[in-house]
């Protein structure tokens, strides 16, 4: 057996395994059977295939077919899933390096448009092709099509955006260009549908986007999910829950009803 072969292989099986394994991550955050508000396997399929070409786009289409099979999802979507997966993968790919990068060289002037353009128009691939594949099979009701769909959009741009420029702006990274990198993916953050919240290891928030705000009246600075946000019979149980998830390390999910300051009466959340 070659060694040629044998790097092939196992390349093939780095692609496979990790994209799995990467989508279940993202899939972990899904608010909408398969649409993620973050989906880091799109920015893993990119590093794929700049770091070992695009003859491993078949181990990244098993790897996503795979991931959604075992949601579960059926196996007509989960293939058409699979196809638009790939093909946001490869156009993300073709658009940085064939057309915006000629050559491969990154001209310094030209880094906005390069990464914006590809990690936005890239995730059109895959965001319509899932969104009519779940139609297609039932899998979401026709009214919650235009959620879905910028919900995946915006989750699959958030995976390009924070990966592309750093597989090429490599060790010479700056500050400002890290600045300028967090400054989009807080744009992009703060255009979602959905509120976005993040917490440390220890479950403190660090973060929330701008949905939130625009819910609660809270002021950046002063963003906190206070007892008096919550319904007074969901406090308790959803304190419990927290504190479980934090003790086991393990996905935090709860049904729980928020007070929403403009329309005056709390509303049921989905959190995650």
């Amino acid at each position: 057996m070659s060694k040629s072969f044998l790097s092939t292989a196992g390349k093939s099986l780095v692609a496979f395994l990790g994209y799995v394994l990467v989508a279940k991550l993202g899939l972990s955050f899904a608010t909408f059977t398969n649409a993620s508000p973050v989906w880091p396997a799109s920015g893993f399929a990119y590093v794929i295939l700049s770091l070992f070409g695009v003859r491993y786009a078949p181990a990244l289409f098993a790897g996503a077919f795979v991931a959604n099979w075992l949601l579960p999802t059926a196996p007509l979507a989960s293939l058409l899933i699979a196809l638009g997966n790939t093909a946001e993968a490869l156009l993300a790919f073709w658009m940085i390096r064939s057309i915006l990068l000629p050559q491969g060289q990154l001209a310094p002037h030209r880094k906005p448009l390069v990464f914006i353009a590809a990690s936005t128009l890239a995730p059109a691939a895959s965001a319509l092709t899932g969104v009519l594949a779940l139609l297609a099979t039932g899998a979401i009701p026709q009214s919650s099509w235009p959620t879905v769909l910028g919900t995946w959009w915006v989750g699959d741009a958030l995976g390009l955006l924070m990966v592309a420029p750093l597989i090429h702006q490599g060790p010479s990274v700056t500050l400002a260009e890290l600045q300028k990198n967090e400054s989009r993916l807080r744009e992009l953050a703060d255009s979602m549908p959905q509120i976005v919240w993040i917490s440390n290891a220890d479950g403190v928030p660090e973060y929330y986007n701008q949905r939130w705000y625009d819910y609660s009246g809270q002021c950046p600075g002063d963003a906190s999910l206070s007892e008096d946000m919550i319904h007074p019979d969901d406090r308790s149980p959803s304190a419990q829950m927290w504190a479980q998830a934090l003790q086991e390390k393990r996905p935090f999910e709860d049904q729980l009803r928020l007070w929403d300051r403009r329309a005056q009466i709390f509303r049921w959340h989905l959190s995650r």
